[in-house]
């Protein structure tokens, strides 16, 4: 879980440092998640240890483009990367087709 990632972190990079700022930037979460609930219950308990969120093509269609508004008010911080390729795995097409 992320305690073993901030031990790993904190073991090459002290806390506040700009390396360790570095690191963090570049964590993403990948909300592969169906709706606005469950990015919430995904994304709370971590947001503060990541730098981008990922939106997936299922929660995209399931919600809507207020789905990108919500999570850039939710976490001002952190970079949003919209991943609404079509052409993808079957089971992630399916998904945003059933939403």
């Amino acid at each position: 879980g992320l305690g073993r990632y901030r031990s790993a972190v904190s073991d090459l990079a002290p806390t506040g440092s700009s390396q360790l700022a570095a690191a963090v930037s570049r964590l993403m979460l990948a909300a592969d998640v169906p709706d606005r609930a469950s990015l919430f219950a995904a994304v709370d308990p971590v947001a503060e240890e990541i730098g981008v969120l990922k939106i997936g093509l299922e929660l995209f269609v399931g919600e809507g483009p207020s789905i990108v508004t919500a999570a850039r008010e939710r976490w001002p911080s952190l970079e949003i990367f919209l991943d609404l390729k079509l052409h993808d795995i079957p089971n992630t097409v399916a998904s945003a087709v059933a939403s």
